[in-house]
């Protein structure tokens, strides 16, 4: 995994931005959860970041957040203890690590938005060899699709750019999973988030952000779509694709 440091800053804006915090989607991530009909008791939150999952489970669940950046843990953890999370256990860990000298299966594995920053074929198999043989992994992850641009490369900022991440299609992803595991469950969702907001929450320079929406403001409508960029009132938007998959491990 490539190790991105977060700020204290980024930490905590991931309890107040309302794309974060999205309502509908960790919603049908929980429905998600609960489709195998299987009571919910143990649940791995891979590259957790700030939980926010934990708030749609019960306190009663035995929960497990990893993730590699402390400023993420610590948040969490203040978080839920305040909130009575008591079974709640929260760990600053590499992944691959954690994966490898975990010795409990799990019953149910998340791994939300953090595809990016592993190869597929090398990180799955990994992860279900710590999935129970009748548990569910459930990936959510934002994809782009074939013919979308890089909106992160229309940015052209040095601060994005020089994190080493993989843009994973949907066809990326199901092929892989299909070769290891039986997909009973596929979502696709879109969320319109805010450009300017997007950019703050990275720490992007004002400046830079200027040039941006300048850019922006100049292009045509299908160059807008291209990049799937819309724009409402006064502020322009980038739609993030969803894909909720639902994995069972083949036995």
């Amino acid at each position: 995994m490539n190790i991105v440091k977060y700020t204290k800053y980024e930490a905590l804006k991931q309890l107040t931005l309302p794309w974060y915090h999205d309502e509908e989607l960790n919603q049908k991530i929980y429905s998600s959860l609960i489709l195998s009909k299987t009571k919910i008791k143990k649940v791995l939150d891979l590259c957790s970041g700030t939980s926010p999952i934990l708030s749609y489970l019960s306190k009663s669940i035995e929960y497990i957040g990893i993730d590699s950046s402390q400023e993420m843990i610590k948040v969490a953890k203040n978080k839920y203890r305040a909130l009575g999370y008591k079974k709640a256990q929260f760990v600053c860990l590499d992944i691959n690590k954690f994966l490898a000298i975990n010795k409990t299966l799990f019953k149910h594995i998340l791994l939300k938005n953090a595809l990016q920053f592993f190869n597929l074929r090398d990180i799955l198999p990994k992860i279900l060899n710590n999935l129970e043989s009748d548990g569910i992994f459930l990936i959510v992850q934002t994809i782009k699709t074939n013919n979308q641009k890089d909106f992160i490369k229309l940015v052209n900022s040095p601060k994005l750019n020089q994190r080493k991440i993989t843009r994973y299609t949907e066809n990326d992803i199901v092929n892989v999973v299909e070769s290891m595991g039986d997909i009973f469950n596929k979502k696709i969702y879109k969320q319109k988030i805010d450009i300017v907001e997007w950019l703050d929450y990275h720490e992007i320079e004002k400046n830079t952000i200027i040039k941006l929406i300048d850019s922006i403001s100049k292009m045509t409508k299908d160059e807008k779509n291209s990049y799937n960029i819309s724009k409402i009132g006064n502020k322009f938007y980038v739609d993030r694709i969803q894909i909720i998959l639902s994995i069972k491990k083949k036995f």
